[in-house]
């Protein structure tokens, strides 16, 4: 979970130009680790969870943009990652 957070703060960071001062709140705490757990089940790191998300999800779709740590581990983003990594997915990776 420190891992997710650290990583996700020095990313948006990178994106924003300004650093990620939003409380860390428990419920955000747990759907870190819930994310942890479903990339862990399906055989992803968090790094390529955040790489994907703020290298193809938020340039394709700027509106998201500047994420939130909640929304990054929000079900649709969670959703679409999965479908674009799948088993035979065209452009999986």
């Amino acid at each position: 979970m420190k891992t997710f957070i650290s990583q996700f703060k020095a990313r948006f960071l990178k994106l924003a130009g300004f650093e990620y001062e939003h409380s860390i709140s428990d419920v955000d705490k747990r759907l870190v680790s819930m994310v942890c757990d479903m990339l862990r089940r399906n055989k992803h790191s968090i790094t390529k969870y955040l790489n994907w998300l703020f290298d193809e999800f938020l340039v394709n779709n700027p509106k998201f943009c500047p994420p939130t740590l909640r929304w990054a581990c929000c079900r649709f983003v969670m959703d679409t990652f999965l479908y674009e990594h799948r088993k035979g997915a065209k452009g999986s990776k």
